[in-house]
């Protein structure tokens, strides 16, 4: 039971570590794209990829950690509170180094140009407005100006 859940951390550690990959790959097409058309877009678009690249930290942290837990449950006989310690260890680094990319993502959301526009998963402009800050509908909803005075 316990070498079968060390598997399944295993295979969901590899595959967080994979879309996180994605993740970054594409916000870095993104950024470029959006750095060749220059200006404050270019430079949303860059700090989006750096928060982005703080996710893959993270994930490549739970890679390697569930990738170590799961040799050591194989080849070593570990007692079972150490085991637990070291998966608790892990964690709270997976954790700490996500903080990281959160923050670094609460960051750029508070700049006054963020709140202007947003961009969505696929790297398109997303109008935002109201007091919650909540996402438009639809893209290109508003126009800047609209989304400026709503927030007011």
């Amino acid at each position: 039971l316990l070498l079968t859940a060390l598997f399944l951390s295993f295979v969901i550690s590899i595959g967080c570590g994979v879309s996180a990959g994605l993740a970054v790959s594409w916000r870095f097409l993104t950024t470029l794209l959006f750095l060749s058309s220059a200006g404050l877009f270019g430079l949303i678009a860059l700090l989006s990829f750096i928060a982005t690249f703080f996710r893959l930290i993270a994930a490549l942290f739970g890679l390697v950690s569930g990738s170590l837990l799961f040799f050591l449950g194989l080849v070593a006989p570990i007692s079972r509170s150490f085991f637990v310690l070291l998966a608790v260890v892990a964690q709270l680094g997976e954790i700490l180094v996500h903080r990281v990319g959160v923050h670094g993502a609460g960051a750029r959301d508070k700049s006054a140009t963020h709140r202007l526009v947003e961009f969505d998963s696929l790297g398109g402009v997303v109008g935002k407005h109201g007091s919650d800050s909540s996402r438009c509908k639809e893209q290109n909803a508003h126009s800047f100006e609209q989304v400026d005075r709503s927030e007011n």
